[in-house]
């Protein structure tokens, strides 16, 4: 049998369907969130968003994360865990690039919406949170405030952080407070108030 070709060119090629263009490469990367405060036994998910030059945000990259100090808080997948109270740098890298950010571990107690009690800061400080005033698990901390300024109407030692920011609290909270009385002169604990610094 006889196979007739009639005129013309006959050619093997590779179609010219699009090609798969090379995943762009990884410029940066940052942290998110940016600042995180936890308590010993609290966690926190981060994330690493890489970015391209055109600042533009990479998916299904590999990141990798350490801690600058395990006893304080330790890392992994992303997951940060209070260990105990102080502070430390978690970096993440991806594909040679790094970012870090500083995570602050204070006194303090996870609560659910089952409510807690609990003292911090050698009992100085004690908090009653009753059933149903988280509406999800939080961290919740105490810390003295450094940077309060100077002002002779305020007791020594009772300018207080509580955290975290933008918490929702929808049940009263008893917050106990102990004070030294000889810290204010010419002033009686019926005239004490406590207030809200904004």
């Amino acid at each position: 049998m006889a196979l007739r070709i009639a005129a013309g060119l006959i050619a093997f090629g590779m179609g010219c369907g699009e090609g798969t263009a090379p995943p762009a490469p990884v410029a940066s990367v940052s942290i998110s969130p940016e600042k995180v405060d936890l308590v010993p036994g609290g966690t926190e998910i981060l994330q690493a968003v890489p970015k391209d030059a055109g600042g533009n945000t990479l998916t299904n990259r590999m990141s990798e994360w350490s801690t600058s100090d395990a006893s304080i808080a330790t890392v992994a997948a992303g997951v940060v865990t209070g260990v105990a109270v102080g502070t430390v740098t978690i970096t993440a890298s991806v594909e040679g690039h790094t970012a870090s950010i500083e995570v602050s571990v204070r006194e303090g107690a996870v609560v659910s919406s089952a409510g807690a009690s609990f003292s911090v800061l050698n009992s100085t400080v004690s908090l009653e949170i009753p059933a149903g005033a988280l509406t999800q698990t939080r961290n919740i901390s105490v810390a003295p405030t450094s940077n309060f300024p100077a002002n002779d109407r305020v007791v020594a030692g009772t300018t207080l952080d509580f955290g975290p920011t933008g918490a929702t609290i929808v049940q009263p909270v008893t917050i106990s407070i102990k004070y030294d009385s000889s810290k204010f002169v010419n002033r009686t604990d019926s005239g004490l108030r406590l207030y809200d610094v904004v």
